[in-house]
């Protein structure tokens, strides 16, 4: 049994053993780059979700690894040029340079760091979010998550914003999550400025391209909701939740008024208000006056 079957058998998840994604289409947009196996391996074998409440996995598109990661590793190089944060390792594509694998709840980033000729011996790298503590480890990706699920290196809680300790070993996103990136339109809805022609109606024609027709939605019960909370939600975030529900869509973790545990867009404003901080006021949560509700967290 390798690693990945480890891993398998240790969450309690059946691998999928049915087509997987077109990996020479996707490493050619990374230069022909080639990925670790085990990468490849969980992301056709798993179903998208989250290691022990710390690992989200990237989900590549059809043809294209980075997908916006691409605009953020500009940003990282930006922030570095300007001295906001450590950064003691190149970036993606420098030689040898950090390419992200996953993500954190708390927005720390979990790198490869692509030294050497061997995908396979590339060393894991996390950065917390605001790239001030790193750490190496020289073990592959999927050695490093059946350390986390068996016993989590010191440290990483404050990555996870949790007690590791409680967390279950393995939980897959909501069902409908899948549909938030379905086959062919995650790459218009990456490129929106690119793509979507300018129509006097922007947003209906962005959220067209994202929903479709939105056949087989479960409607959510909005008048209970807004009568019960004294909030009524916009016509679009409303369109767009009865389609496809809470997920992850392109790296932002979309949450809903009556979703579960994680995914509850009332905990999200609660953790909002528990982090307030008091010498910035013009920052309000509801239900202060003018206060915002948020609809989603970005999970990298």
């Amino acid at each position: 049994m390798d690693t990945v079957e480890s891993l398998a058998s240790a969450v309690g998840v059946a691998l999928n053993v049915g087509p997987g994604r077109d990996w020479t289409r996707i490493e050619q947009s990374l230069g022909g780059l080639t990925l670790p196996a085990d990468y490849k391996r969980v992301v056709d074998g798993f179903p998208p979700g989250e290691f022990k409440a710390l690992v989200r996995v990237l989900q590549p598109g059809s043809d294209d690894y980075l997908g916006d990661w691409e605009s953020r590793l500009d940003d990282l190089r930006m922030w570095r040029e300007d001295g906001d944060g450590t950064y003691p390792y190149p970036l993606y594509p420098e030689e040898g340079g950090l390419l992200p694998w996953a993500t954190t709840p708390m927005a720390g980033i979990f790198f490869w760091l692509t030294e050497g000729e061997d995908p396979e011996r590339w060393p894991v790298v996390l950065a917390d979010k605001g790239f001030e503590e790193w750490q190496l480890r020289r073990q592959s990706m999927s050695e490093f998550l059946l350390e986390i699920i068996a016993d989590p290196p010191l440290g990483l809680a404050e990555l996870a914003g949790g007690d590791l300790a409680t967390s279950p070993l393995f939980k897959p996103f909501p069902p409908r999550a899948r549909a938030l990136s379905p086959e062919g339109r995650e790459e218009q809805i990456r490129r929106a400025g690119a793509d979507f022609p300018v129509l006097p109606d922007e947003s209906e024609a962005l959220l067209a391209v994202v929903i479709g027709d939105g056949a087989g939605a479960a409607p959510t019960d909005w008048a209970g909701i807004a009568a019960r909370s004294g909030v009524e939600f916009p016509p679009d975030y409303r369109r767009f939740y009865d389609a496809l529900g809470p997920g992850v869509f392109c790296d932002i973790t979309i949450v809903g008024p009556e979703a579960q545990d994680g995914w509850n867009l009332w905990d999200l404003l609660q953790t909002g208000r528990d982090r307030l901080i008091p010498s910035v006021p013009y920052v309000r949560f509801r239900p202060d006056a003018g206060g915002v509700i948020p609809w989603g967290s970005d999970a990298g």
